[in-house]
């Protein structure tokens, strides 16, 4: 099962072994309690590991969402969205 402590090394064994579903559900789990995995020694690690892609991928997601967002709401800047 998915939590805070786990869920960076679900997404990096679910990457190096191309299981798209687990790496699915892992960045949407990340996504979904980033202010308390960016906390965990796990993420901390993945910044330092130099997998460019991995983390580039992160922050496409993360980017469209916050776009989806905004989009969806009808609100006109990122200042208008209270995030986290």
């Amino acid at each position: 099962m998915l939590n805070v402590e786990n869920a960076v090394a679900f997404l990096l064994v679910a990457d190096r072994h191309g299981a798209s579903t687990l790496k699915s559900k892992a960045t949407e789990f990340i996504l979904f309690k980033k202010n308390e995995v960016k906390a965990t020694e796990s993420f901390q690690e993945l910044l330092r590991s130099h997998n460019p892609v991995l983390l580039s991928e992160l922050l496409y997601i993360c980017e469209f969402k916050i776009t989806f967002v905004i989009r969806e709401s009808g609100l006109h800047s990122v200042a208008q969205l209270q995030i986290g």
